[in-house]
C-alpha cells in the first residue's frame, strides 16, 4: 500500500493550476482548518456536506450508565457529542 500525504494533493493542485506549491499548501492547510472549525462549531444533529467527499454530522450521545472493567464499579458517563463522517458514494471502491 502506498501512503499519500496532503502535501501530494497540494502539489497536484499547484501543477494543475500553475501556482507555487508553497501557496497551495497554505490554502489546503487553511481549508482543512476551516472545515474542522466549522464542524466543531455545528449544533447537534446538523449536517455539513462537502461535495464529492461526504457528509459530517454531529450526533448527541446521551448520558448513560457504564461499568469500569477494572473495578466493576458503575458510574454515569456524561453526555457527549460525536463527529461522524459518511463518505460519498462516488468515493467508494467496488470490491
Amino acid at each position: 500500500m502506498i501512503d499519500r500525504k496532503w502535501t501530494d494533493l497540494a502539489k497536484d493542485i499547484a501543477d494543475e493550476i500553475n501556482l507555487p506549491k508553497k501557496d497551495i499548501i497554505e490554502i489546503v492547510k487553511l481549508f482543512c482548518e476551516k472545515v474542522a472549525d466549522h464542524v466543531t462549531d455545528m449544533p447537534t444533529e446538523t449536517k455539513f456536506r462537502l461535495p464529492l467527499l461526504g457528509v459530517f454530522k454531529i450526533k448527541l450521545i446521551p448520558e448513560r450508565e457504564r461499568i469500569n472493567p477494572n473495578t466493576g464499579e458503575k458510574f454515569i458517563k456524561e453526555k457527549t457529542h460525536k463527529v461522524k463522517f459518511h463518505i460519498s458514494s462516488s468515493l467508494k471502491h467496488d470490491k
